[in-house]
């Protein structure tokens, strides 16, 4: 696993953990982050700051994260793409949630510059693609 794939994965621990200051710290100030199609906060997210009250707001809903199956579809240059597993618990409800997504990460300099979560590896791939030009 390269550098830059340590430190996404590292990102998702400190997600896991809703460690949301510390995973900002793995954010560059200028990081933009994008979510799938259809989810119900599309962004985009400009900032680091913007990224980590999204991800705390999020959280917030949900009582219990864990990333599961974590798999490394590219590792190449400053783009790295993820398949994951979000298993999830409401934090009202009590309903378990499952989703199947993945994410393409540009890391520059040891920190993450962009971040586009989306539904399927082909779609990440893809986002990673056409944001790299």
């Amino acid at each position: 696993m390269s550098t830059n794939a340590e430190i996404v994965s590292e990102a998702f621990r400190r997600m896991e953990a809703a460690d949301f200051d510390a995973f900002g710290e793995l954010w560059h100030a200028d990081a933009l982050s994008t979510a799938a199609e259809g989810w119900p906060e599309q962004g985009p997210f400009n900032g680091r700051e913007a990224i980590v009250t999204q991800f705390t707001r999020l959280f917030a809903d949900w009582s219990e994260n864990e990333f599961q199956d974590i798999k490394i579809l590219k590792d190449e240059g400053d783009w790295i793409v993820f398949t994951f597993v979000w298993e999830t618990r409401g934090a009202g409800s009590g309903l378990a949630a499952h989703f199947d997504l993945a994410g393409a990460f540009l890391v520059e300099d040891g920190k993450v510059l962009e971040g586009h979560f989306r539904w399927n590896g082909e779609e990440a791939l893809a986002a990673a693609a056409e944001r790299a030009g």
